[in-house]
């Protein structure tokens, strides 16, 4: 993270630098850029206004969106076939540096990231029950009807980000680029839901409409919490950034 942070300010300097020295003519005449782009994020737009020679300013939005079944890991050590659902919406700002008045690009910038990106649900089948641990004792759903929800939530929806890059350089309208890069997310927050009914390893069963039920789902998020809490530092990760596209520039 202080790598990071010491990039950004080093690219802003370099950004204020160049808009005291640029002269109003430059390579790049043409003041405003569109773009379409797809990549690790998913697929987006954007827009920049190119101050001068060395810097644009650059804002865009990407998404991506898909789910289906596959195991999960509900907690440490214990999987679940579940429906998972995973959707990426993020604007992005940021701006972006010729530091050497070519093609090579260096961007640097913050991404919103969406709140709740993964959902997961996760239903017994006839095959594969669905169990969770809670104060070391395993609940299984007892009917195909019950179901566990699970909402992975990021503690910060401001994510930095920083990549190198191509862009066309020459005076054409038509052009593409191509970057590589990461951008920082800060970990997760859990949050579940049970419906139906749990059976405990002594045989006895809970309803979703009694008290034990819902003490059961209380404990089960003090103890989800717990455990993403004691592994933050796995969860607060750089996540690749890759991109390539086309830009028009008028």
């Amino acid at each position: 993270m202080k790598l990071l942070k010491v990039l950004t300010l080093g690219v802003t300097t370099a950004i204020i630098a160049s808009t005291a020295t640029a002269k109003v003519e430059s390579k790049l005449p043409i003041p405003v850029v569109v773009g379409a782009e797809v990549g690790t994020m998913g697929l987006g737009v954007n827009a920049g206004w190119i101050v001068n020679e060395h810097a644009t300013l650059k804002g865009g939005f990407t998404g991506l969106k898909f789910s289906g079944d596959r195991d999960f890991e509900i907690q440490d050590g214990n999987k679940a076939n579940a429906n998972v659902d995973f959707k990426l919406a993020n604007p992005y700002f940021g701006v972006q540096v010729r530091p050497m008045q070519n093609g090579l690009t260096v961007t640097s910038g913050l991404m919103a990231v969406k709140k709740t990106p993964l959902q997961v649900t996760a239903t017994p089948k006839k095959d594969a029950s669905v169990k969770v641990e809670i104060e070391d004792k395993d609940y299984t759903l007892a009917t195909q009807e019950s179901k566990l929800d699970l909402d992975l939530s990021v503690k910060k929806t401001a994510a930095p980000y920083l990549t190198v890059g191509y862009h066309s350089a020459d005076n054409k309208k038509l052009g593409f680029f191509g970057e590589i890069g990461a951008v920082y997310v800060k970990g997760f927050e859990p949050k579940a839901r049970l419906a139906g009914s749990l059976k405990a390893e002594n045989g006895m069963t809970f309803d979703e409409n009694s008290a034990e039920f819902k003490d059961l789902e209380t404990k089960l998020n003090k103890e989800l919490k717990k455990e993403y809490e004691d592994n933050a530092k796995s969860y607060d990760k750089f996540y690749p950034m890759i991109k390539v596209g086309v830009e028009y520039k008028f």
